[in-house]
């Protein structure tokens, strides 16, 4: 059994839910919450996003790398920037640029919050997660029907 296989077992497990309640509040097969608690799959990051977000937990704990090696973070960067042949102002330039897009993809109007929630549009997931984010719940609130 992998890493993530025995810490997706290990978090549904100290929230005592069943394999097929994780199944089903996720909208992930039961015979793939099978499959990936057994190391035969390993999921996908929007598959785990969903089983931590369903579990009350972080994706890290799931995925848990190892901590930084601090002391060689700035040698690294500098050599991978290096490598693509960005000057520092080149590589701030498409940071930049990358904000920029970030901010465009998530920029929601009035208007289009009314249309996602009177049901004209479905907002993307990136959009979602982030209303979620903003709200302080976890996406799968907004995802699914809420049982009463």
């Amino acid at each position: 059994m992998n890493i993530v296989a025995k810490n997706i077992q290990n978090a549904r497990k100290d929230k005592s839910i069943t394999q097929e309640e994780l199944a089903k509040n996720t909208n992930i097969s039961l015979e793939n919450i099978m499959k990936y608690e057994s190391g035969k799959v390993i999921p996908s990051i929007d598959k785990l996003k969903l089983i931590a977000e369903c579990l009350d937990s972080d994706l890290d704990k799931f995925i848990e790398l190892p901590d930084p090696d601090e002391e060689y973070i700035g040698e690294n960067l500098k050599r991978e920037r290096e490598l693509q042949s960005f000057s520092q102002e080149e590589l701030l330039n498409k940071i930049d640029i990358e904000i920029k897009n970030i901010i465009n993809e998530l920029t929601i109007t009035k208007e289009q919050l009314q249309r996602y929630e009177n049901g004209e549009v479905i907002p993307s997931e990136e959009k979602i997660s982030f209303i979620a984010k903003v709200l302080g719940i976890p996406s799968s609130k907004i995802f699914y029907k809420e049982d009463k």
